[in-house]
């Protein structure tokens, strides 16, 4: 058992590695950002025609990206950050403001960071038009992400590693590419009317390489249904919402309150669902915010908190050795995650471990305890302070782990 957990301490040691005159890669900004490629296609897919009125006057339509690399980075197995605009499915783009502040400072921190434009249109009074517009950017999100997959070796990436984010309507393509299954297509009942879509991965391109993020960054997004939140879904959520939203609310209602809109469920509920599931998440809310405030030039007034606490949320699951995603619907349960002075954890009848380990994010243990057959503890872990930890044993040849927030 000491071996197999010698094996799991090494996966943390690469912190150490990581640090660079006492700054640490992926969290502390260590390089300049450089938009290395622009107007990339990433796909082709029929958008529709201007003023969008009907469904089947349609154009092919080149899917493009621009690609954020840290300057004189020799890096070439970088994690990636597949991001999206908002706009509404109505407009926006890949280089607004606020998108390349984003991209330019995650960055800087050692990612490699790709924007992406995808179609918009949709006739605002026409309930079916506007789900239909909210799929066709799914499907050219998932495009993007099995684009930037597929070129993982040309962007220096590793393609274990790419996560999703997106703002507003950016941030609704993000979540439901990571939780929406081809079977579920029928949560969007305006698909069936004519002409067809198609599937996920129909649409855009035809690389099969995947295209569920590793995680996902949530900026003032929402999902048609949390029942597309399963445990075997196992992406781990990071959200940020203003309480005083009224155009994409943080809890159930219809975007803009449009009657012609399907009701979402904002970022509150989001969070209550991925904590229900003891699926790793957090949630910052921003109180007294509205929808996106905006500060001068164009900046979010929260983007320092949002970059901060999304490298934050990231770099424990970076800097994890590839078979090491966290894995909630594995062996062991946690709850709740993030913790603050108490917390439950469970495996099951099956497994019999003897010894139970808390490691912090520099690999260091915090705490242990001896095991006797028990399926579950509860543990009282106030006196840790903020940060990631990981939960592990060791049983039947395996090392079993749980990572988890403090707050």
């Amino acid at each position: 058992m000491l071996k197999l957990l010698k094996v799991f301490l090494s996966v943390f040691m690469i912190l150490i590695s990581l640090s660079l005159q006492g700054q640490t890669r992926y969290i502390d900004s260590l390089f300049q950002p450089n938009l290395s490629q622009q107007d990339v296609i990433y796909g082709n897919a029929p958008a529709l025609g201007w003023p969008y009125l009907s469904e089947t006057y349609t154009y092919p339509q080149d899917l493009l990206l621009d690609v954020y690399s840290p300057s004189g980075d020799t890096v070439t197995d970088r994690p990636c950050i597949v991001y999206a605009h908002g706009g509404a499915f109505l407009f926006g783009a890949k280089n607004d403001y606020p998108v390349v502040e984003f991209c330019e400072r995650m960055t800087a921190k050692g990612y490699v960071v790709v924007s992406i434009a995808y179609r918009l249109g949709f006739n605002n009074l026409d309930s079916v038009s506007s789900q239909r517009a909210t799929y066709r950017g799914i499907q050219d999100y998932h495009a993007a992400m099995r684009y930037v997959k597929q070129h993982a070796s040309q962007l220096g990436i590793d393609s274990n590693k790419v996560y999703g984010a997106g703002n507003s309507a950016g941030s609704i393509m993000a979540i439901h590419v990571a939780y929406l299954d081809e079977y579920e297509r029928v949560n969007f009942p305006a698909l069936s009317s004519t002409p067809d879509l198609g599937c996920l991965s129909c649409s855009g391109n035809a690389y099969q390489t995947g295209a569920v993020p590793k995680a996902i960054a949530n900026l003032w997004g929402a999902i048609i249904d949390t029942a597309l939140i399963e445990v075997s879904n196992n992406v781990p959520a990071i959200s940020f919402h203003g309480d005083q939203d009224g155009l994409v609310s943080p809890n159930h209602a219809r975007p803009f309150n449009n009657p012609f809109f399907p009701k979402l469920f904002g970022s509150t509920i989001i969070h209550q669902r991925l904590g229900h599931l003891s699926m790793m998440n957090s949630y910052q809310v921003f109180t007294g915010a509205g929808h996106e405030p905006w500060g001068l030039f164009g900046t979010n007034l929260y983007m320092d908190s949002i970059v901060e606490a999304t490298a934050n949320f990231f770099y424990p699951m970076t800097v994890m050795s590839t078979d090491e995603r966290p894995r909630p619907n594995g062996a062991i349960q946690c709850y709740p995650n993030p913790a603050t002075d108490k917390m439950t954890l469970s495996w099951g009848n099956t497994l019999k471990p003897t010894q139970w380990h808390i490691l912090n994010a520099e690999g260091l243990l915090c705490m242990q305890g001896d095991l006797h057959g028990e399926s579950s503890i509860n543990l009282i872990v106030e006196a840790l302070p903020a940060g990631w930890y990981c939960f592990a044993f060791a049983c039947d040849g395996s090392v079993y782990r749980q990572p988890f927030i403090m707050q």
